[in-house]
């Protein structure tokens, strides 16, 4: 195999575009190009990436369309099912808000955007809160370890 150098000539970046809510975003997204056929191969994880990015727009500007409910839902890889269960609300509320039916109420939109954002950090801290919240603690005593500001 050779050095990194020796591929430079066949990695490249794509302008990548996605249209949400009538809301155009867009973007470059590493990509390799094959020496021999020339094919471009786009690189998943930096597509993903790319998908949660334009999720985190679509909650910071407050688009609260049926297609950017559905456009964050995916980028964070929840099903409608278990959107549902973690917002406690029913299956069929989150269909409603996607096809348009129902407006996401602003709360609820906001929750998703934290989930859109917890997702692009790494972190389940609003899906570890919202769990908590459908199967509450019984702990009658909660030791606190405090760290030095």
């Amino acid at each position: 195999l050779g050095s990194i150098d020796d591929l430079e000539p066949f990695l490249l970046t794509v302008a990548a575009t996605v249209k949400v809510a009538g809301t155009k975003f867009s973007g470059h997204v590493p990509a390799l190009r094959c020496p021999k056929c020339k094919e471009v191969y786009l690189d998943g994880p930096a597509l993903v990436r790319f998908e949660l990015e334009v999720a985190w727009e679509l909650a910071r500007l407050g688009t609260r369309s049926g297609e950017a409910v559905r456009f964050m839902r995916k980028a964070i890889g929840l099903t409608a099912r278990a959107l549902a269960a973690l917002l406690g609300v029913a299956p069929e509320t989150v269909s409603r808000w996607e096809t348009g039916q129902r407006t996401v109420d602003t709360p609820t939109f906001a929750v998703l955007g934290r989930l859109v954002g917890d997702k692009i950090v790494g972190s389940r801290e609003t899906t570890d809160l919202l769990e908590a919240q459908l199967a509450p603690s019984k702990e009658k005593h909660v030791r606190l370890v405090l760290k030095p500001a």
